[in-house]
């Protein structure tokens, strides 16, 4: 009892500061609890075996790809430089002017032809395209098996009537002997 007391006498003895700073401990202290156990919740409720994703690419490679940029080349142009004699000291040689450079047009080289460009096919509907052959094909086959039963059929029925009509004429030969 006398702990009981204590504690009492304790409580009674702190200041609200106190009061207040111990209350936003047990605060902080619970909801940090309650966030580690749903992240533990969440990491044992994820599915072992996810499905699978399927992506589509919009575009092959690196995108900075530029197919009909041409990049202007310039060759140097090639100038016959002729070194001037040195002049004799005191006399002053005005400097020779540069010759104009006479522009080479670029030859006309043929632009090379594109790749030919084949339509992309939609992968949904290259599938659905061969779910629908595979199913044409499947109704050939059975409308084809369906026949050769049917022939197969008509072959038999025709050899039973052969057979009933043989029967018959045994059987009326059979009656003629008797009489």
């Amino acid at each position: 009892m006398k702990l009981r007391n204590r504690n009492t006498k304790n409580q009674l003895n702190r200041s609200p500061e106190q009061q207040d700073e111990r209350r936003g401990l047990l605060y902080a202290v619970g909801l940090h609890a309650v966030l580690a156990l749903a992240v533990l919740l969440s990491l044992f409720s994820t599915p072992k075996s996810p499905n699978p994703i399927q992506i589509e690419l919009w575009a092959e490679g690196d995108v900075a790809i530029a197919e009909n940029m041409e990049i202007p080349t310039e060759e140097p142009a090639v100038e016959d430089e002729v070194e001037p004699e040195p002049a004799p000291e005191g006399e002053v040689v005005p400097e020779p002017e540069p010759e104009p450079v006479a522009e080479t047009p670029p030859a006309n080289e043929p632009e090379p032809t594109p790749p030919p460009v084949t339509p992309e096919v939609d992968p949904d509907i290259a599938l659905e395209e061969a779910k629908k052959k595979k199913q044409a094909e499947e109704e050939q086959e059975a409308k084809l098996k369906a026949q050769k039963e049917a022939e197969q059929k008509a072959e038999e029925e025709a050899a039973r009537v052969e057979q009933e009509k043989r029967e018959a004429e045994a059987k009326a030969e059979a009656e003629k002997k008797q009489i």
